[in-house]
């Protein structure tokens, strides 16, 4: 009774943490919002907050759950760390499932510029055109131009203030070149978002086919985490199982069996993960 106490709290103090780690980790998170609200103050979001609340509870209660169930204290710990990590896990993917659509937009995006300017429209008509026809980040970072424009006039600073938002190495280079076209014109800034285009689709390319490469490697960091979990699961049904791992010594070979397991599984999705454009002209 004592060491499913023991294991129970113990499971209670590490969610608790992992749930204040990650929740400052995602607050890191880079923000895409204009100037002016970036120097404002953002009170908390209370549905973040409940969200965050919910989760630890839910963690809380698996840990209980498991441990009481199983009778090993280090499987309702494992539960517990797992169950508050998971929304956090499937945030990062959402969050890199929109970076790779914005990524699969831009070749379309320097063709609406390029077709807008071409047919004689300024770098302002192109981007209301952008604002209107794109979506996401890329049309937000377009609406906020044309506000800053229709209030200070200033194209060229309203130019940073998109690639501030966009926040991205292909965005940089976009609006370079719409900078060097509205100071000095030419046809050789057309030529030259022509190519920039080619060479987003042609990198493009190459980043699904990475990414298509390293997909069995991901697949294979699945399975190899969760095989060693399915056979103590397995383990844990018969008696002698639950007598070893049930004791705080396999409370700790849990709790390091697991730590390896995570450790592992990041490094194997570090490596199989493609490389991230650097911001040259940030």
């Amino acid at each position: 009774m004592l060491t499913a106490l023991w294991g129970v709290g113990l499971g209670i103090s590490l969610g608790a943490g992992a749930w204040v780690v990650l929740s400052v980790m995602v607050s890191r998170r880079t923000d895409t919002r204009t100037v002016s609200a970036k120097a404002a103050p953002r009170p908390r979001d209370p549905g973040a907050v409940r969200k965050s609340l919910v989760t630890v509870t839910i963690g809380i209660l698996v840990s209980f759950a498991l441990g009481f169930i199983t009778g090993i204290p280090g499987l309702g710990v494992v539960a517990g760390i797992t169950t508050v990590a998971v929304p956090w896990a499937v945030t990062r993917a959402r969050a890199a499932r929109r970076s790779r659509f914005v990524a699969e937009e831009w070749p379309g995006v320097i063709d609406e510029l390029i077709s807008a300017l071409r047919s004689g429209g300024t770098i302002t008509a192109a981007m209301s055109l952008l604002a209107e026809s794109s979506r996401g980040v890329i049309s937000a970072g377009a609406r906020d131009f044309m506000i800053a424009v229709s209030t200070t006039s200033d194209v060229t600073g309203s130019l940073s203030l998109a690639k501030r938002v966009w926040a991205s190495a292909v965005g940089d280079r976009v609006i370079e070149t719409l900078r060097l076209a509205g100071e000095c014109g030419g046809a050789g800034v057309m030529h030259g978002l022509v190519a920039l285009a080619r060479d987003v689709r042609r990198e493009s390319s190459v980043q699904a086919e990475v990414r298509a490469r390293a997909a069995w490697i991901r697949v294979a960091a699945v399975v190899g985490a969760l095989a060693p979990w399915i056979a103590v699961l397995v383990l844990g049904t018969r008696p002698e199982g639950r007598q070893a791992y049930g004791t705080i010594e396999g409370t700790l070979v849990l709790l390091v069996g697991y730590a390896v397991t995570v450790t592992a599984y990041l490094l194997v999705s570090r490596i199989a993960a493609p490389a991230p454009d650097v911001r040259v002209l940030a």
